[in-house]
């Protein structure tokens, strides 16, 4: 529409140092917090199938999902695989920051398809702050194309994949190496902190809103 405008996202304290893990469970916990409607739960699916892949010889990684989405058969079926991925079900509100802390990983995951993809191309899922927050390294599954995958492709802190081949791939390395996990754990600590700092976001709204009173709109 031609007007100036400034993005305004979720924002948080990261003015300390990064909480990044010292030691990571074995098998590796994967963790996804959140809605798995609008087709999220086939990406899911598809963490689900890798993992299967990569426990055929011994459980080495597990997904855990927390969602208050209701689950029907067929989600069920694809998603609660003994021994790689479980539907853990709803918690409250105040569990979410020790759940994520807990976990070795965090997922975020968008649908493929064209029409949910389409939908949500310009969206920013604001958990993704938490998960800055939270300093643990991020494995993101969906288009690369939608606005919050293209965010953390820009900023290098997450593993992104697409295909179970894909995801396969990226557990591999970092199953291999858990060096890797700290490195992308300290870059989406530095993600939140140059995009999403909660001092500079108010500092932002504070000084637009008070030239908006003092000059009026433009």
């Amino acid at each position: 529409f031609d007007i100036p405008c400034k993005i305004l996202t979720k924002c948080a304290d990261f003015s300390g140092e990064p909480p990044v893990k010292t030691k990571y469970n074995d098998p590796l916990q994967l963790v996804f917090t959140g809605n798995i409607g609008t087709n999220r739960w086939k990406t899911l699916a598809r963490i689900a199938q890798a993992l299967q892949i990569i426990n055929r010889d011994g459980v080495r990684a597990q997904l855990r999902i927390y969602t208050a989405t209701p689950v029907t058969h067929k989600m069920r079926e694809e998603l609660d695989v003994d021994g790689s991925s479980f539907l853990m079900g709803s918690v409250p509100a105040s569990e979410i920051p020790r759940i994520q802390s807990d976990a070795d990983m965090l997922v975020h995951v968008e649908a493929l398809d064209l029409k949910n993809r389409l939908a949500v191309r310009q969206s920013f899922s604001t958990k993704l702050v938490d998960y800055f927050k939270a300093a643990r390294p991020i494995l993101a599954v969906g288009p690369h194309d939608v606005a919050s995958i293209a965010h953390l492709i820009k900023n290098d802190c997450a593993l992104v994949a697409e295909t179970v081949e894909q995801i396969e791939a990226a557990l591999e390395a970092v199953l291999a190496d858990s060096g890797k996990l700290n490195d992308f754990s300290e870059n989406a600590y530095a993600c939140g902190r140059a995009h999403h700092d909660k001092a500079v976001m108010q500092q932002m709204l504070q000084a637009d809103l008070n030239r908006v009173i003092k000059e009026g709109w433009a």
